[in-house]
């Protein structure tokens, strides 16, 4: 189901998730944990909403980092940002520091297509960050979830 807000910073989609059939990958039933996905691009923010959806998780879209952090401010229960670092105006790097500043406790996976936009994955591990290279696959995507979270999923 989706259901559309608007606020007068912007339009933001809120997707919940529908109980994905592959119990190896699916969030904990007892939790709906919410992941806010921010994407310029429509069809890739759409075809990422799906994934997440089909993983079990709760997903609230945006297209920058101006509606974001409205997301942010709104919603108490998002628990990670995975955020394109190419965005238009405030980009993913930004918009990950001023989230990192203002909701400490959230976790943060950067995806891009351009591998030069971060340049050591490591060491971005090692800030509390994740990072996936566009295009990444399905199992990836969960274990980098999962891992976030503090599931136990150390391998790379």
């Amino acid at each position: 189901m989706v259901e559309d807000r608007t606020s007068s910073a912007s339009s933001i989609e809120i997707q919940m998730a529908a109980p994905a059939a592959d119990p190896i990958h699916h969030v904990p039933s007892s939790a709906l944990i919410c992941v806010l996905l921010v994407e310029d691009d429509q069809v890739l923010r759409a075809v990422s909403a799906d994934t997440l959806s089909d993983l079990g998780y709760r997903t609230i879209r945006a297209a920058n980092g101006i509606q974001a952090l409205a997301a942010l401010e709104r919603e108490p229960n998002i628990k990670v940002l995975m955020t394109d670092i190419g965005l238009p105006g405030m980009d993913g790097q930004q918009l990950a520091a001023e989230t990192r500043r203002r909701w400490p406790g959230i976790g943060i996976l950067f995806v891009t297509g351009y591998d030069e936009m971060l340049t050591d994955a490591h060491l971005v591990r090692e800030g509390g960050f994740e990072y996936l290279a566009k295009p990444y696959g399905y199992e990836d995507l969960a274990k980098v979830l999962k891992r976030l979270l503090g599931w136990g999923i150390n391998e790379s």
